[in-house]
């Protein structure tokens, strides 16, 4: 699918989410590339956050992103004045199955337009949902208006005699 396709559906369903690793490869290597641009950076911890001179935090850097999949990586996808944006959250998990423990670093990215193309099944999915909800929500409409419209009936007394 194009890209500006991608984008105006992206708009339609607000936002998609990952927690892949994978998708945090492909953000790493277009932070690296230059591709990428970290708005707002952060680590949650405050003594690195207070010392960032030894503790920079290199979003090019895979190593900084490691930790587990799934709930260990929440990223955020969405369309912000034509720009496609990505809000990250890296949670340190523990070595047992990778439960999540403290909030590592948060970031706010600005992923070139390219980039949607990597989320688009995640898009599809998205406007699946998206559609089975407008459909959902127009057939309690017409459920509504026919239950008015006998109540009408039946009230106002038009209805025909059998």
């Amino acid at each position: 699918m194009k890209t500006e396709k991608l984008f105006e559906l992206l708009t339609l369903v607000d936002d998609v989410r990952s927690n892949e690793w994978s998708m945090v490869m492909l953000i790493a290597d277009c932070i690296s590339k230059g591709e990428a641009d970290v708005l707002e950076k952060e680590w949650a911890d405050r003594f690195k956050r207070d010392k960032s001179e030894y503790y920079p935090l290199d979003l090019s850097q895979i190593k900084t992103w490691s930790t587990y999949e799934g709930d260990c990586i929440k990223l955020k996808f969405h369309v912000d004045k034509d720009k496609l944006m990505c809000d990250v959250k890296i949670y340190d998990g523990n070595s047992f199955g990778g439960e999540r423990n403290a909030l590592r670093f948060s970031a706010k990215l600005c992923m070139p337009h390219e980039f949607v193309q990597n989320i688009e099944s995640s898009i599809n999915w998205a406007f699946e949902c998206y559609l089975e909800q407008a459909y959902e929500n127009h057939l309690e409409a017409q459920k509504l208006l026919w239950i008015n419209n006998l109540k009408s009936q039946i009230i106002n007394g038009n209805e025909k005699k059998q």
